[in-house]
């Protein structure tokens, strides 16, 4: 999610995305939320302006 231009590219024509997100290090997320919290909140309104940008008409967001 860190390539917006890229993100850009990949949902040109795309009608339906499924936008889901999990901790990896859950044990460090537990400890450190905010340098993780951080990263998944940038990368939801990267996709979700992505997404508004491309005309994508439906977008789940599933987040863990």
């Amino acid at each position: 999610m860190r390539d917006a231009d890229r993100l850009h590219r990949a949902l040109e024509g795309i009608d339906f995305v499924i936008h889901a997100a999990a901790l990896k290090q859950v044990p460090a997320a537990e400890y450190n939320r905010s340098s993780v919290s951080r990263p998944m909140c940038w990368a939801l309104r990267t996709s979700s302006e992505a997404c508004l940008d491309s005309g994508v008409q439906r977008v789940v967001a599933a987040i863990h």
